[in-house]
């Protein structure tokens, strides 16, 4: 997506953000929209607390789902995630 166009591989980027405008200007999927990022970056942080019933319900790192969207959901349970 030309919005990507000016990352490079020596970029560390934080994102916080809703990409509706993205999905329907570009007509693409929310996991096209974290490839893309991906694959121009060196590193990408996006934020994914929860917020959802603490401090009544234990935080399990890998089955909290984020509250900060969908995009920051799909970076959460992607592959490379750490």
């Amino acid at each position: 997506m030309e919005v990507f166009k000016n990352l490079s591989k020596d970029d560390t980027i934080l994102i916080q953000a809703n990409c509706v405008h993205l999905i329907c200007k570009y007509k693409v999927s929310v996991k096209d929209i974290l490839e893309d990022i991906l694959s121009r970056v060196g590193t990408a942080v996006f934020p994914t607390f929860s917020n959802n019933g603490f401090p009544n319900k234990t935080f399990d790192i890998r089955n909290t789902k984020s509250d900060m969207g969908v995009l920051s959901e799909c970076a959460r349970l992607h592959d490379n995630a750490v």
